[in-house]
């Protein structure tokens, strides 16, 4: 599979796999071995969590300002901006693909 990302669009996915980890290893430790695999739930809730937290990055990100370039013999105006996406959409979007792999989770 090929993860095609633009700026730091790569935290699209890195963020839900990072918070579902660490939240499989703190219920592992906390409870007993396969509390977190036993308990679908738990992983639901990460998601929408992790969620969250790419729509609040991706906001932050994409809001950054911008560069106007003029084009002298012409006149049109140019406003480049950074982009930050994952599979060409904006990261803040892209929360609604994780929000969505939740919910496939738990109606699974």
């Amino acid at each position: 599979m090929i993860i095609i990302w633009q700026g730091f669009g790569f935290l699209g996915l890195l963020i839900p796999f990072l918070m579902s980890l660490i939240a499989q290893l703190a219920t592992d430790s906390i409870y007993e071995k396969g509390f977190y695999s036993g308990h679908p739930l738990i992983s639901v809730a990460v998601l929408f969590i992790s969620a969250a937290v790419v729509w609040l990055v991706g906001v932050k990100l994409n809001s950054g300002p911008s560069r106007l370039l003029v084009d002298p013999k012409t006149g049109q105006q140019f406003d480049f901006k950074k982009k930050h996406t994952m599979f060409w959409i904006p990261l803040q979007w892209f929360s609604t693909v994780v929000a969505a792999l939740a919910l496939l989770v738990a109606f699974k």
